[in-house]
């Protein structure tokens, strides 16, 4: 296995290098993308060699196989599960740069709020660059607002960590005044969850398998792109100690 790290520029540029190489060597190389540009999906998808999509396919191409969290799924537990506490104002954090994913999530949530009656002004939707300070800011603004949102979806753990200090700095309680809940965590091993989270019903070590199956597929016919939707489940944050 080669982990490749995609460079900000050029980015197809640097791919189709790879993938002359691949073809120049003496075996058969699969592909796995996790976060690529449509250029760079687009290229593998016209060379037609074994690749695999980690995450959601762009619009148009169709001939690359994909694994792929349900992620409206996503979008509709986390905002079920804060409409069950009793949130009626919602505000959704990504990041800058939004992907097929966070635009399923998006739909997810809409979905979801639209089936219990609320209005779209009781959502609203921030894309934000990766910096902490950023996200400081935009939560101090959303909770300074009348009304507030107290109810946050956000995209990244670092995220809501954000929103969490800016509501203790203004002497709100998380749980009691507002309430987090994150698209996806990654933990560490022997690391507890802070918040309520969506995640994958496979394991890393399925999740690999499955990727795994879908090139072996690929290499052993040629015509076959199989797609493949992993269902998630809401876990929840450990009690403090």
């Amino acid at each position: 296995v080669q982990i490749s790290f995609l460079p900000s520029f050029n980015e197809a540029g640097y791919v189709a290098e790879l993938v002359d190489e691949s073809l120049h060597a003496k075996r058969t190389d699969g592909f796995v993308l996790v976060r690529a540009s449509y250029e760079t999906q687009r290229l593998l998808a016209d060379r037609q060699i074994p690749a695999v999509v980690h995450g959601t396919v762009y619009p148009s191409i169709e001939r690359l196989a994909s694994l792929t969290a349900d992620m409206e799924s996503v979008g509709k537990e986390l905002t079920n599960y804060l409409l069950e506490r009793g949130h009626t104002t919602f505000a959704y954090l990504n990041r800058q740069l939004a992907y097929g994913g966070d635009q399923r999530t998006i739909d997810g949530i809409r979905a979801t709020l639209h089936a219990a009656g609320k209005g779209l002004d009781a959502l609203t939707l921030r894309f934000l660059p990766a910096f902490d300070e950023v996200y400081l800011a935009e939560a101090d603004c959303l909770l300074s607002q009348e009304p507030c949102p107290t109810g946050f979806i956000c995209r990244t753990v670092r995220m809501a960590e954000a929103v969490e200090k800016s509501g203790e700095l203004k002497g709100l309680v998380l749980g009691k005044d507002f309430d987090i809940v994150v698209c996806d965590c990654y933990l560490k091993p022997g690391e507890r969850p802070r918040y309520v989270w969506a995640r994958s019903q496979f394991s890393s070590e399925e999740q690999g398998r499955h990727l795994a199956r879908l090139l072996v597929g690929q290499v052993q016919d040629a015509q076959s792109v199989g797609h493949e939707t992993m269902p998630i489940k809401l876990g929840l944050p450990s009690p403090p100690n």
